[in-house]
């Protein structure tokens, strides 16, 4: 989190791949505590959006449920100005809605196969991040609010290809900069460790009653 801990604004664009499999939500969950137990972040606003594969995979679709957090409502079937003015006025409405150091995590859950949707994935990185992104650091200039941010996650339901169809889209390198927050950043998902899932049955899994340690290691060992 240190990319988007900035005054000047930061933004931070991940890729969880085989969210049920590997339980993203969990990670989730586990990034918004680690936010919203952090003061300087100020109030985490989640937004949680459904892409399911019973609809196309459409900028439509996504605006129209992101709008719908924000107040703009988008019409579906509009010409391409039209519709990237709407997009824009969006983005507007989003920044307008953050106070000073607040973070935005916008949760984007994508069942078909996001890696194969070039299209999409060209227009959701050109004419939706990327200008969000320069606009939050612009809002942060211009308006005076310091410490914007955005951390958008997709998590798909697909796994991860081989090759990246669109590689040079991808950021995989440990350490980024500026001009990388305009390209994806795949966060891999690993098996939990015994003692990990001892400590999530002990601490957040919710027991009652609280099983005896003896019991609770029998239980993460299964």
């Amino acid at each position: 989190f240190r990319h988007i801990d900035r005054d000047a604004g930061g933004a931070l664009l991940l890729l969880l791949a085989d969210w049920q499999t590997m339980c993203a939500d969990l990670l989730i969950r586990r990034i918004q505590s680690h936010l919203a137990a952090k003061p300087p972040y100020g109030c985490v606003r989640h937004v949680p959006i459904l892409l399911a594969d019973h609809n196309q995979l459409s900028s439509t679709q996504l605006l129209q449920r992101l709008g719908s957090y924000f107040d703009c409502t988008l019409p579906a079937g509009e010409q391409t100005a039209t519709f990237q003015a709407q997009t824009t006025t969006l983005i507007e409405r989003i920044c307008k809605s953050l106070d000073q150091d607040q973070v935005l995590l916008l949760e984007i859950t994508v069942t078909p196969d996001l890696y194969s949707a070039e299209d999409f994935l060209r227009w959701f990185l050109d004419a939706f991040w990327s200008p969000l992104v320069n606009a939050l650091a612009r809002t942060v200039r211009e308006e005076n609010r310091p410490g914007l941010k955005c951390i958008a996650i997709l998590a798909v339901d697909t796994s991860r290809p081989t090759a990246y169809p669109l590689a040079e889209r991808y950021w995989e390198q440990p350490s980024f900069g500026d001009e990388q927050c305009h390209a994806i950043v795949p966060l891999p998902l690993t098996n939990w460790t015994e003692e990990e899932i001892g400590r999530w049955l002990r601490l957040d899994a919710g027991l009652t009653p609280l099983p005896k340690l003896p019991e609770l290691q029998k239980l993460a060992k299964r």
